[in-house]
């Protein structure tokens, strides 16, 4: 199991999230490791390809606010740029899709490997 110290080297915000979580670390890894099975992701990508913007909207807010309580900041500013595309009514650029893509999926794999 990877400490809080190594989760902070590797990219994740411990001091927000341990406030966030009122400093129970049991609490916050619990919260952590549903991430992998949290539907928003697939829900948001499959309405973008659909061009769903309401609903990829809704979905990306959803997982936006997710990474934010997890303090998984990288994550959490690609897909804030995304959301803000969707308010707009507009699908995000490919590349910037596909950038969160990779960040989130490495941060799942990271949780599945802890």
């Amino acid at each position: 199991m990877k400490t809080l110290e190594e989760m902070q080297r590797d990219g994740i915000d411990i001091n927000s999230a341990m406030e966030r979580f009122l400093n129970n670390e049991e609490m916050y890894r619990s919260f952590l490791r549903r991430l992998p099975d949290e539907n928003t992701y697939d829900n948001m990508l499959e309405a973008v390809r659909k061009k769903d913007v309401s609903y990829a909207f809704d979905e990306a807010h959803k997982l936006k606010g997710i990474l934010g309580n997890l303090a998984l900041t990288e994550a959490y500013n690609i897909l804030f740029n995304i959301v803000e595309c969707l308010r707009r009514g507009e699908l995000p650029e490919d590349s910037e899709l596909s950038g969160f893509i990779s960040v989130y999926e490495k941060w799942i794999a990271y949780i599945k490997d802890m």
